[in-house]
């Protein structure tokens, strides 16, 4: 339903059911647009930590008692 205030839309309702489909592919939208972000900045950062743990394992490993 829209509600017009001089001619303009002014506010927009919606049922709880479209509301919640909205807020899903909205969240799924923000949610893969922010992975591709952090994987932009912090990839270098990423792929180095793996290498070093391939490498030499995980730190303090052999103090471990399990």
């Amino acid at each position: 339903m829209f509600v017009e205030k001089a001619g303009q839309i002014d506010t927009v309702i919606l049922s709880a059911g479209q509301h919640q489909a909205w807020q899903a592919a909205h969240d799924r939208v923000g949610l893969a647009a922010r992975k591709t972000a952090f994987e932009a900045e912090f990839g270098e950062w990423i792929a180095a930590q793996n290498a070093r743990f391939e490498a030499h394992g995980v730190p303090g490993a052999d103090l471990r008692l399990w």
